[in-house]
């Protein structure tokens, strides 16, 4: 089967979306003939599937339009995989030009709010719709007059390389002594700022009168770190907050094991994967578990609080009072339990898993045996 594949980036990508782009298209990649299109590509393009093209990124609008139409005039694809809604209405256009079938990629925020008309067609234009998490589902369907038959959860996956490791080989290479660790992993976008670092800047005093010795990573960069700097000094922290930039991925599993506690008081996640790699690390994990993130938060609750936790205040934000109880009881508990909670996680999230997700839900669409 040919696809082509519109993206805002994919391999030499960075982030959530471009790493569930790659494990999709790579669970493709043994029926299908891949060819990538995006719009960036930051880092150097290393690992495509076997058999399967990438074209250098095409920043401009209409330059990228431009690229993508002749491309597709030359190879004919049966399929084309829309991995942003706001390239949709360019993909669903192609589609009807080819006779391809079209899957339409939703994540978060940008599928939550009733797009503009044009978006609204494209989508219900779509053969398939794949949503990272039941509450992105619910809220595509929401607005989009489309059957719930062709909207379907297919959640974020887990790389192989995030498991438990040698915590403190991995604490000596971030500098870590005996603090609580407190970590976060995400952009410092300041349109991102749902994300929550304030709730656990400003909880930090409060730990330190529960008894801890804590010390907050802020792994990420963007245009937001000025604003969160302004914040450490306003609350006196200076001393409890380390901010890392961008930690590049072979360094990540490290820093996930390095930490006591990933945190991430986020209200706004479509799905949350730094979750999954948090506790794929044996690293506990506490979050809102306010919309997409509930998808990667409850399934572990299980296992109990003191390995994954998600509380939400009634101001929708985790107080100080909630991080510090979460912490201690993390604090106070042995290690013995990060073996079972990274099995529970490749159990749910494999990457083998993902893949035959992938192909089965594609494989049982209708328009998909059309075009094979």
């Amino acid at each position: 089967m040919r696809v082509l594949a519109l993206v805002t980036d994919a391999w030499g990508g960075r982030g959530g979306i471009a790493q569930y782009n790659r494990d999709f298209l790579t669970a493709l990649s043994p029926i299908a003939v891949l060819r990538i299109l995006p719009r960036h590509a930051l880092d150097t393009v290393t690992d495509l599937p076997a058999g399967s093209w990438q074209s250098p990124p095409r920043a401009g609008r209409w330059r990228y339009t431009a690229s993508a139409v002749v491309d597709a005039i030359r190879h004919r694809p049966k399929l084309v995989f829309c991995g942003h809604l706001y390239m949709a209405p360019l993909a669903a256009l192609i589609a009807r030009f080819c006779r391809a079938q079209l899957i339409v990629q939703t994540h978060g925020i940008e599928a939550w709010q009733r797009p503009s008309s044009l978006i609204r067609w494209a989508t219900e234009a779509a053969d398939l719709i794949l949503a990272v998490s039941r509450y992105t589902r619910a809220e595509v369907l929401r607005w989009a007059a489309i059957e719930p038959d062709r909207v379907v959860v297919l959640p974020n996956t887990v790389s192989a390389r995030f498991t438990p490791g040698d915590r403190a080989l991995a604490r000596r290479r971030f500098g870590l002594g005996h603090e609580f660790a407190l970590l976060t992993v995400s952009r410092l976008a300041a349109s991102e700022r749902y994300k929550g670092h304030e709730s656990v800047i400003l909880a930090l005093p409060r730990l330190l009168t529960e008894g801890l010795d804590p010390m907050y990573l802020i792994a990420g960069e963007g245009d937001d770190r000025p604003r969160l700097e302004d914040l450490v000094r306003e609350a006196g922290v200076q001393d409890r907050v380390r901010f890392l930039g961008a930690v590049d991925a072979e360094a990540l599993p490290d820093l996930y094991r390095a930490a006591d506690l990933f945190v991430m008081p986020s209200s706004g996640e479509g799905f949350g994967i730094t979750f999954l790699e948090a506790m794929a690390c044996g690293t506990p994990a506490l979050g809102l578990g306010a919309k997409g993130d509930r998808d990667a938060l409850v399934p572990m609750q299980r296992l109990g609080t003191a390995q994954i936790g998600s509380s939400r205040s009634a101001s929708g934000a985790l107080s100080d009072r909630q991080i510090a109880l979460f912490a201690k009881r993390t604090a106070h508990e042995s290690l013995s339990g990060s073996v079972t909670l990274a099995s529970e996680v490749q159990r749910r999230f494999a990457p083998a898993i993902f893949a035959r997700r992938a192909r089965a839900i594609v494989a049982s669409n209708p328009a998909s045996r059309d075009a094979s």
